[in-house]
């Protein structure tokens, strides 16, 4: 049993040779429940140091590595009445867990979880509890007995409060604000798009409300007196950005330009096509700038001294030229308008419960989840309202401006249903007369195969809203009665493999495509093709294969179907659609659900460590229901229904 002892070389080979982190946090969390957990642990410290140690092209895990060994510099400083341990610097780099070791053992489970929380970058009992409840209900290891959730619940939350007192120390002392400084240490191992991370780091920053306030009083008084360096740091906090690149912010519309400042309106303008897909939005000089922008009204502090400084400056090109500033003038920024800066976005959700409104509010595209949130129902009005709320509620009044617009954002992403329905019936009526009889010849059963391949990813792109590649990802190996597992991130390395979860109609046209492709594979025997062919579609049936399901057919063998090929079948029907557009189709008309359940979907960041919601109490199997209910529905509305390829 793994739990029982010490990984073995082989197992950890297999382990990094099918880079198979899920069953890390399996072997693990299931650990937590066991009888012998020192050994459960030694397992993890074992295999981690051994990955580390070798630098194996794996990850997620030296990732890991590096945090942890944040954590374990700030662990080694601690004295140790404060944990109860001291840490050897020799023991290596994720030593931090050799901790473990050296506690009263009433303390074992708490320090264990409390690893895993950091590991997993997740500070959520309940997350935790539904983590380790999904691998036991799926796959029980024998002789394990899981303990109610109740007891792992307790063991959880008296772990939360070791945390909470763990990244307290880890910002002790820093020079900057806890914010950024506990920010940095995660920023490798989550990115920065995660707008949860940072609703979780606000709860240990050190600047109380009161001295940030204060510091935005005292940055208004030196923009009213025209200083410049203040007048930098107040327009920062309007664009999300450090004051040493805000003096290159343009003061005239700039094509490309993220924003740029009406001085004489007294609005800074955000680009609206950061918000929307690649190729979906065409800038037009000739329209006004609001039809184009979001508008947002600069703090009243600003308004004076930047309209006397237009009078004097009237050709300035950005806000430096006007001010008499240069990025070298600005040495450094107060930490206090740093954390403040990070916080308003955050701020915002607080106040209004609505992420997304957030990050538009306050432009800042990394907070978006690139997905749903371009086809949100976000009105310009509510955008600045929300602004010039949370600006306010840290001291910061703004100038008046007219917030009757209902403009919003997104319309210009949408792809209309029935336009995709169009599609589909094109690709459906090209199957049908394509379909063979008894008598066909081979290269009459790979045309016709080719077709059905490319209805079927048709289906697929939206059913499982899948990204552009250049090879779809779906495996035999992985289909299972109710989802399917694959990575269709090509943009970096990504070893951890996605649970998507699907419903009757997908399950019905993937198990059509099987018995296609053994009723194809059998014809390829009786007629005359390449001989590697048969090979080749045996190699896709296996269970255990790691080649695509997705194909096509030459003169010479089987070749990869990517969403390029699908693109180019759609416009040879007259379907100008670009290759991500099942995944932008199914997210615009899913965008009524929960960000976490949208997730489980669109694989956007992590499912599980992070619900992207505040407020939002989802377990795995219900996000799973409603997003798969949701888009069956959708499917069926469009009338993409399963479609028979070769048939016994």
């Amino acid at each position: 049993m793994e739990n029982s002892r010490v990984f073995t070389d082989e197992s950890i080979e297999q382990i990094i040779a099918d880079h198979d982190l899920s069953r890390f946090i399996k072997v693990f969390g299931l650990a937590h429940c066991a009888a012998d957990l020192h050994c459960a642990v030694q397992n993890l410290i074992d295999a981690l140091e051994r990955v580390a140690k070798e630098r194996i092209d794996f990850p997620k895990l030296l990732e890991a590595s590096f945090v942890l060994t944040k954590i374990k510099h700030r662990l080694e400083c601690l004295p140790s009445k404060d944990w109860g341990v001291k840490l050897v610097p020799e023991q290596g780099p994720l030593s931090c867990l050799m901790a473990y070791r050296r506690v009263n053992d009433s303390q074992k489970l708490d320090l264990a979880l409390v690893l895993t929380a950091m590991y997993l970058g997740d500070y959520h009992p309940r997350t935790l509890i539904q983590i380790l409840s999904k691998h036991v209900k799926r796959d029980p290891l024998e002789d394990l007995s899981f303990r109610p959730d109740i007891q792992v619940k307790h063991a959880l939350e008296r772990a939360k409060s070791q945390s909470e007192k763990v990244l307290d120390c880890l910002i002790e002392g820093s020079v900057r604000s806890s914010l950024d400084r506990l920010q940095a240490y995660h920023m490798r191992l989550h990115g920065e798009h995660d707008l949860q991370k940072k609703r979780v780091l606000l709860t240990h920053a050190r600047f109380s409300q009161e001295t940030l306030i204060a510091a935005s009083t005292q940055i208004q008084e030196g923009a009213k007196q025209g200083d410049g360096p203040s007048i930098c740091e107040l327009l920062s906090l309007h664009i999300n950005c450090p004051p040493s690149f805000t003096v290159a912010l343009p003061c005239w519309p700039e094509p490309g330009a993220f924003h740029w400042l009406s001085v004489r309106e007294s609005r800074i303008y955000t680009n609206r096509s950061l918000f929307m897909p690649k190729g979906r939005v065409d800038g037009d000089s000739n329209q006004q700038a609001d039809q184009w922008y979001l508008a947002r009204p600069i703090a009243q502090a600003l308004k004076n001294p930047l309209q006397y400084a237009l009078t004097q400056n009237p050709d300035a090109k950005n806000l430096g030229a006007l001010i008499g500033v240069s990025e070298k003038d600005i040495n450094r920024e107060n930490p206090e308008i740093t954390d403040l800066r990070n916080r308003l976005s955050i701020e915002g959700v607080n106040q209004c419960g609505d992420d997304v409104l957030a990050a538009f509010a306050f432009s800042d595209p990394r907070l978006l989840s690139r997905g749903p949130a371009y086809y949100r129902n976000i009105k310009q009005k509510d955008a600045a309202k929300l602004f010039c709320s949370v600006l306010e509620s840290f001291g910061i009044p703004t100038v008046s401006i007219d917030m009757s617009s209902e403009r919003g954002f997104g319309a210009l992403a949408q792809v209309r249903k029935e336009y995709i329905a169009r599609a589909w019936t094109e690709l459906k009526t090209q199957v049908d007369s394509l379909r063979p009889t008894k008598n066909s010849k081979w290269s009459e059963l790979a045309t016709f195969h080719n077709a059905f391949a490319i209805a079927t990813a048709f289906m697929c792109s939206i059913a499982l809203a899948l990204r552009p590649t250049q090879s779809f990802p779906l495996k035999r190996c992985s289909i299972g009665a109710d989802f399917v597992v694959f990575n269709d991130k090509d943009s970096h390395q990504v070893t951890e493999f996605v649970e998507v979860p699907f419903g009757q109609i997908v399950k019905a046209q993937l198990d059509l495509y099987i018995e296609h492709l053994e009723q194809l594979w059998g014809k390829s025997r009786e007629l005359e093709c390449a001989e590697k062919i048969p090979n080749n579609i045996t190699k896709i049936l296996e269970l255990g294969s790691s080649e695509p399901l997705l194909f096509r057919l030459t003169r010479n063998g089987l070749s990869r179907l990517g969403s390029d090929h699908l693109s180019d079948a759609l416009n040879l029907h007259g379907f100008n659609l670009p290759p991500n557009f099942g995944r932008h189709f199914v997210q615009s008309h899913l965008c009524g659900l929960k960000r976490v359940e949208i997730n489980r979907i669109s694989r956007h960041g992590s499912i599980f460590q992070s619900s992207n919601n505040m407020g939002v109490d989802l377990s795995p199997e219900e996000s799973a229901t409603n997003v798969v209910r949701s888009t069956e529905d959708l499917l069926k509305q469009i009338g993409v229904l399963p479609l028979p390829g070769l048939q016994g």
